[in-house]
C-alpha cells in the first residue's frame, strides 16, 4: 500500500503545483481587486492544500511503513474479500488492479462525462443530484432508497449554499 500512497502523493502534489501555477494568471493586483478579492486566492489555496495533501502521502509512505498493519491492528478488518480477489488475480497472472481499479476509473470517467451533458439540459439540482445517486449506487455506497436521499440532499445542500449564500450562478 506504500506504493500506492507514494505514487498517489506525487500525482498530487503534481496537480496541485499545476493548479497553483494556473492559479498565478489569474487576475490579481491588474483588475482593481484587494488581494483578498482576487479570483486566483481560492484556486491558490485549494491548489496549496492539495499539494500539502500530496506531500503527506509521501512523508507518510516514507517513513511510516507500518500505517496500514496499526490500523488493521486497531480495527477488525472488513477487507478479507479484497485480499482474496487479490490473490486470486495474482494466481491468474495479472495484477489485481486489472480486476477492479481500471473499470472503476472507466466508470467514474463515464459518469463524469453523462454529468456534464446533462448540465445545460437537465435542472441543474435534477443532474447533480442523479449524479451522486448514480455514483454512490455504482460503487455500492448505499441501497437504493438511501442513495436517493444522500443524492438528493446534497444537491439541494450544494444549490442552497453556492446559489443562496455565495452567489453563484450554477448552469
Amino acid at each position: 500500500m506504500e506504493k500506492k500512497d507514494f505514487t498517489s502523493g506525487i500525482v498530487l502534489l503534481l496537480t496541485g503545483a499545476a493548479f497553483f501555477a494556473g492559479s498565478l494568471f489569474l487576475p490579481w493586483k491588474e483588475t482593481g481587486y484587494d488581494w483578498f478579492g482576487a479570483p486566483g486566492l481560492v484556486p491558490a489555496i485549494l491548489a496549496v492544500l492539495l499539494a500539502l495533501c500530496g506531500l503527506r502521502l509521501i512523508i507518510r509512505s516514507r517513513k511510516e511503513h507500518d500505517f496500514y498493519a496499526r490500523l488493521t491492528d486497531a480495527a477488525p478488518c472488513f477487507c478479507a474479500e479484497e485480499d482474496e480477489e487479490e490473490q486470486a488475480a495474482e494466481e491468474k497472472g495479472r495484477p489485481a488492479w486489472m480486476d477492479r481499479e481500471a473499470p472503476r476509473a472507466v466508470i467514474a470517467a463515464g459518469l463524469c462525462c453523462a454529468y456534464i451533458l446533462l448540465l445545460g439540459r437537465v435542472p441543474y439540482m435534477a443532474a447533480t443530484a442523479a449524479f451522486i445517486t448514480a455514483f454512490i449506487l455504482l460503487f455500492r455506497g448505499a441501497g437504493v432508497l438511501k442513495s436517493i436521499c444522500i443524492g438528493g440532499a446534497a444537491s439541494v445542500s450544494i444549490w442552497f449554499v453556492f446559489y443562496k449564500i455565495f452567489a453563484v450562478f450554477l448552469p
